[in-house]
């Protein structure tokens, strides 16, 4: 592989792992050393937001529509919902209402789920792991675990809940 050698004014962004493995890249700081960068960020998304804003806990799921796209999109069956922190974007309402659920389960220690699944949620999320788990590959498979394993009581509601006749999630 032959590397590309670029003058620092003509790099959009460069990542650095601190922690680098020769495995795994994991990107620990991100820069972006043109002062525009953020300028054509936020044109392409169709976003207004401020780039950089240090937040405690999870941000919530958003979906900005696409610049080219004409038709606007309903809002009224409550699966999307026009985002009150980001100008332009929409809060992907199911997705945050799992994630909430998801988080009370594991804060319960997983009730529901088989011996074998709660070894492999704790072997995942174990202290001291060689190469710990991406936060988002883990919770990935806590929602698809939590979707098929959790308690119904868990499962009901706004978020999860079956379908009359079906036996298939409701998004």
């Amino acid at each position: 592989m032959e590397a590309l050698h670029l003058a620092g004014d003509d790099l959009p962004a460069w990542f650095l792992d601190t922690d680098y493995n020769g495995l795994c890249f994991h990107v620990s700081q991100a820069f972006f050393p043109r002062t525009k960068a953020w300028d054509s960020i936020k044109r392409a998304v169709g976003a207004d937001f401020e780039p950089w804003e240090k937040r405690r806990g999870r941000r919530k799921s958003l979906v900005f529509q696409p610049n080219e796209q004409k038709v606007e999109w309903d809002l009224g069956d409550g699966t999307l919902s026009q985002s009150i922190d980001y100008g332009g974007g929409y809060e992907l309402v199911s997705v945050n209402r799992i994630r909430e659920r998801v988080k009370q389960w594991r804060k319960q220690d997983y009730p529901g789920v088989t011996r074998t699944t709660l070894d492999l949620l704790k072997h995942w999320s174990r202290e001291g792991r060689r190469e710990p788990l991406f936060f988002a590959k883990l919770e990935a498979a806590e929602t698809i675990i939590f979707l098929v394993e959790a308690p119904l009581d868990l499962r009901q509601g706004d978020c999860c809940s079956a379908r009359p006749g079906t036996r298939r999630n409701r998004f």
